[in-house]
Parts: C-alpha cells; sequence; structure tokens
C-alpha cells in the first residue's frame, strides 16, 4: 500500500487529536490553529505589524465632497 493511502486510511480512523504522536507538536499546532487570534504577537520574533497603535487621522469638521455622477 502506498504512503498516501495509508495516510488517508488513518487520517479516517482516527481522529486529529490522536494521530499527534507528541504533545509538544500538538500543543504547538492547537496554539496556531485555534488560538491564532489570541496571539500577542509582541513576545513573538516574526515581523508583523502591530495594530493597536495606529491611530485614525480624522479631523472633525473638515468634508469631502464627492463628485456627482
Amino acid at each position: 500500500m502506498s504512503a498516501a493511502r495509508e495516510s488517508k486510511l488513518l487520517f479516517k480512523c482516527k481522529s486529529l487529536m490522536q494521530q499527534f504522536k507528541h504533545f509538544y507538536l500538538h500543543v504547538q499546532i492547537h496554539t496556531w490553529l485555534k488560538l491564532r487570534e489570541r496571539l500577542n504577537l509582541e513576545m513573538r520574533d516574526d515581523l508583523r505589524l502591530k495594530l493597536t497603535n495606529l491611530q485614525p487621522n480624522l479631523q472633525p469638521g473638515t468634508h469631502q465632497t464627492y463628485p456627482s455622477h
């Protein structure tokens, strides 16, 4: 049986949690897949933008006219 066919049968028979042999790998994947929106990106070593420091540049009283059709 080919490796692809064996892995397909394994995937159908076992749940995703049962397929992970190492707990550390499971924790990493769970963090990335389920909790990625809540990750603190400042603590990680990647170059993503921190969007929380952006301030809107809105000035009250200014009005931009929209051209008519």
